[in-house]
């Protein structure tokens, strides 16, 4: 059994798409969890049509409480082997949990993840050509292979493009309140599956609208960048729990240069002693940062080759004297 778990919040308009993708499912073992965070919209009374129309499909009415609130709603109510994840105006592949399904049991993995593309307004995305091969990582490459954005290995933190076993989610939560959320419950069930079937090929379908959390106008705001980086730097942390150093360093010295980027789009002194607290806790220099030369996946491109980044760190360190 499939759970799928779908938080909805004001998305009559699009709900029908998403779910036409998902009942139209060729693995036909699926529980569909629809999570109606509080909408005040039609999305309510739809979701409860779809639930006597399919009883695959289940609804769960709640408060409103925001994405990573309905996510957790869904997880705790799930009753299958398998999780998966789908937002209510994305779609996706009829064959996608079939295929995910069949990587975790060919190769023996309890998570498989695929690519995503993008649809509806423009984006501006360019997106690496699929090359349709399958490839089994060890957690620590996955990881590697996203934090650095490695071209060769194109995916996301992003829940939605994976399949997990149940037992590698247990007593995961998404951080309520939060954007950012799926860098945690990425990087735990990575860790904790210690092997990953990865898929290069685009499964699921990503609906690009100017109305959507993550592409509101602002999208820079102190919220936002406050969000990321805490996230960011709980990642390292649990890398550094988890014993992998390395992956953390090379955390480290990509998240670095990106939180200057940032907070350089938005000139607020309070970033300033955010910056100088984000480096205390980490505590490295922006010298050893750039010296950074490998990561757990092998080569990988130094920081200092980015030359907007290398010019971020010359001016803080004209700054602080560091």
């Amino acid at each position: 059994m499939i759970s799928i778990v779908v938080p909805a919040y004001n998305v009559a308009e699009y709900l029908e798409e998403c779910m036409e993708s998902l009942l139209g499912q060729t693995y036909r073992r699926l529980e569909i969890l629809l999570v109606d965070d509080g909408s005040t919209d039609d999305t309510g009374r739809l979701c409860d049509a779809y639930a006597q129309a399919d009883p695959r499909v289940k609804v769960i009415h709640k408060p409103n409480g925001g994405l990573s609130d309905a996510r957790n709603a869904g997880m705790e109510q799930a009753s299958g082997d398998y999780i998966g994840f789908t937002d209510p105006d994305d779609t996706v592949e009829t064959d996608m949990f079939e295929r995910l399904l069949q990587m975790c049991v060919t190769n023996g993995t309890a998570m498989a993840r695929a690519r995503f593309d993008t649809f509806g307004e423009p984006f501006g995305m360019p997106l690496v050509p699929a090359s349709g091969k399958e490839t089994v990582l060890t957690g620590n490459n996955f990881l590697s292979n996203i934090i650095t954005y490695n071209e060769k290995f194109p995916s996301s933190y992003s829940v939605w493009t994976g399949l997990y076993e149940r037992k590698i989610t247990d007593g995961i939560v998404f951080p309520k309140g939060k954007h950012y959320e799926d860098i945690g419950f990425t990087t735990k069930t990575a860790l904790r599956a210690g092997r990953v079937a990865y898929l290069n090929g685009f499964l699921y379908h990503y609906r690009v609208r100017s109305g959507s959390i993550s592409h509101q106008k602002g999208s820079f705001d102190k919220g936002l960048i406050t969000d990321r980086m805490t996230e960011r730097d709980a990642q390292i942390s649990w890398l550094d729990e988890a014993g992998e150093t390395q992956l953390a360093d090379l955390a480290r010295s990509v998240y670095f240069p990106e939180l200057l980027v940032l907070a350089g789009k938005n000139p607020d002194p309070e970033y300033d002693g955010m910056i100088r607290e984000v480096l205390e806790r980490w505590k490295l220099s922006t010298g050893r940062i750039l010296r950074l030369p490998t990561g757990p996946a092998g080569k990988v491109r130094l920081i200092r080759k980015n030359l907007f980044a290398e010019a971020e760190i010359r001016k803080y360190k004209r700054k602080y004297g560091t």
